[in-house]
């Protein structure tokens, strides 16, 4: 499927995607976030709600431009928001634009919406013939993103969905069956998951969805401005213009039952995941005789307001799309050759379709799982159960069956990985060896740690609340103010006079504190004196050797000279003798 895309590298681990998530399908693992394509309604609210836009929707244009390359004959269907989306003077100039994109024909998305309202309205009249049943409900089947809402966390209600086509899929196919098998048909609207349902869809009735973010990037890199085209009409088609504001709240309603009087109306009109979800519950619970006819959107504000709309838009009054709209519905088509002529394919059209339970059976830990994942965050009871929401779950319960599930991690839960971060950095601050000793800029003490205590003799309690003065000399404390620089290993001597100390100061500005570590180094220094006398004495005593080294050397030589000058002597009258020797033989 992969239709929501997450960037894992630009994932910072904020959980904003899981808080958003009406159905919780984005697990964590390793710190980053991952959307499970099986779970997701594809609603698309994620890729809104991430800051990091993380988050995106696969594009289809590359795909498109390959079928106009081609040379395929590519029909749009145009869902008729499209007007709240883009700036025009008139509709019908958007026509022309597509047009210049490549695309050949243009019709609006409510000649589906027409084919399923005439089978809404059918069954409904069937609904009210049945003998009474205490689940006589129907759901409509034209928000892609609620029917698989239904099929994948609602299993029970599908049932109850409304057996036809979507207004997208039904008007696919009308225009397959009236244009011929082999065109192209493109779906252009404000849904992702539109962009799923095609996918998914066995007939392949949508050849490609494109969304109106899509288009209105397309339109910009081409150079196409709107307001500058002329208008372009649509394929005409016999359709009451009411049929356009299906996009609205409550416009499948008003698109299907426009004949049938007030008094007999029995209907509910849910949008946004709410209200969607609320109702999804109370039909649950809910047992009713009467017909039932129940209007759904995942989208709050409906399709005006849908995930994809382009980004010129945004950010707009929901109410002023409404308006919109309106008048877009307002508007007659200006072919008079159609009205009152029947369509004899669109009758033909069979818009039945049967939806099948996807759900996914995740299993559930016992409450003595729970309890005992609850316990390793610190939650030993009631009392510890914040359900803050920090870890993108609604209540600690819920997070815990997630993390039995593999979708979520322990150390989501904020305040306890925070008390757990606080509690070792105390542990650490208060049995590090150095002082230390945390003032604010009045220079009065807030922390006082162990090694303070036995350096200055203070206890932490006497110390805390105390001016700096009153328990040490404040002069770098002063000079760290002054020169806003931090200060690093200046040497300092008690009031004792004998204790020597190192002191570095460091301001913490974000938090208005100064902090200064104290180092004793009384030993160090004690010890570097020994040594340096002990080093003293060791070259006094070499030179010393040396020097009688030196005596014995040149003694040694005065005697090695006398025996040679007698050796000399000898070896001279042994020769003389030698040679006298001779002269008597």
């Amino acid at each position: 499927m992969d239709i929501i895309k997450l960037k894992k590298a630009n994932c910072k681990n904020c959980y904003k995607c899981i808080r958003n998530c009406p159905v919780k399908c984005i697990e964590m693992k390793n710190g980053r976030a991952n959307i499970l394509e099986t779970e997701c309604t594809m609603c698309g609210i994620c890729v809104h709600a991430c800051p990091q836009n993380a988050i995106s929707v696969c594009k289809e244009i590359d795909t498109i431009k390959e079928f106009i390359q081609n040379g395929e004959e590519i029909y749009v269907s145009l869902a008729p928001s499209f007007t709240s989306s883009f700036e025009m003077e008139d509709p019908l100039q958007m026509v022309t634009a597509l047009n210049k994109l490549g695309f050949a024909h243009v019709q609006d998305t409510a000649v589906g919406v027409s084919l399923v309202a005439k089978a809404y309205k059918e069954h409904y009249e069937k609904m009210k013939e049945k003998e009474p049943h205490p689940k006589n409900y129907m759901i409509t089947s034209s928000c892609s993103s609620v029917n698989r809402l239904i099929r994948i966390h609602y299993p029970e209600m599908v049932p109850y969905l409304a057996p036809y086509l979507s207004p997208m899929l039904a008007h696919g196919k009308y225009l397959k069956e009236k244009y011929g098998k082999d065109i192209k048909v493109v779906m252009i609207g404000p849904c992702i998951a539109k962009k799923e349902e095609a996918q998914e869809d066995p007939n392949g009735y949508i050849d490609a969805v494109l969304t109106y973010e899509e288009l209105g990037s397309w339109l910009l890199i081409e150079g196409i401005t709107l307001k500058e085209l002329p208008p372009t009409e649509m394929i005409p088609f016999d359709y009451d213009n009411n049929i356009r504001i299906y996009s609205m709240p409550g416009g499948i309603l008003k698109s299907v039952f426009q004949e049938i009087p007030e008094e007999n109306r029995n209907m509910i009109v849910a949008n946004g995941p709410k209200e969607v979800a609320d109702v999804l519950e109370y039909l649950k619970k809910t047992e009713t005789t009467e017909p039932l006819f129940v209007e759904m959107r995942s989208c709050d504000g409906g399709c005006i307001n849908g995930p994809a709309v382009y980004r010129s838009r945004k950010n707009r009054n929901k109410f002023i799309n409404k308006e919109l709209l309106l008048k877009y519905a307002d508007t007659e088509q200006k072919d008079p050759m159609i009205k009152g002529q029947r369509d004899e394919i669109a009758a033909q059209i069979d818009v039945r379709q049967t939806f099948q339970d996807i759900a996914v059976r995740n299993p559930m830990p016992t409450e003595e799982e729970i309890n005992e994942i609850l316990m390793k965050t610190g939650k030993n009871s009631p009392k510890d159960m914040l359900n803050c929401g920090s870890c993108g779950y609604n209540t600690c319960r819920e997070k815990a069956i997630a993390v039995y599930q593999g979708r979520a991690e322990l150390r989501m839960c904020l305040p306890y990985m925070r008390e757990k971060a606080e509690s070792l950095s105390s542990v650490i601050l208060y049995s590090s060896p150095d002082a230390i000793v945390a003032a604010d800029y009045d220079l009065v003490i807030h922390e006082f740690n162990q090694s303070a205590e036995r350096l200055f003799g203070f206890e932490r309690t006497e110390a805390i609340g105390k001016e700096v003065y009153e328990i040490m000399d404040d002069i770098y404390f002063k000079q760290a103010l002054e020169t806003g620089k931090n200060i690093t290993e200046a040497p300092y001597i008690l009031d004792d006079g004998e204790t020597i100390t190192k002191q570095s100061v460091i301001q913490l500005k974000e938090h208005n504190l100064i902090v200064a570590l104290i180092t004793d180094v009384t030993n160090e220094i004690h010890q570097k004196e020994k040594l340096q006398k002990l080093k003293a004495q060791t070259v006094d005593t070499a030179q010393k050797v040396i020097d009688k080294q030196m005596i014995v050397a040149q003694q040694i030589a005065s005697l090695l000279g006398e025996t040679t000058a007698e050796t000399k002597v000898i070896l001279t009258r042994l020769k003389k003798l030698s040679e006298e020797g001779d002269e008597i033989l």
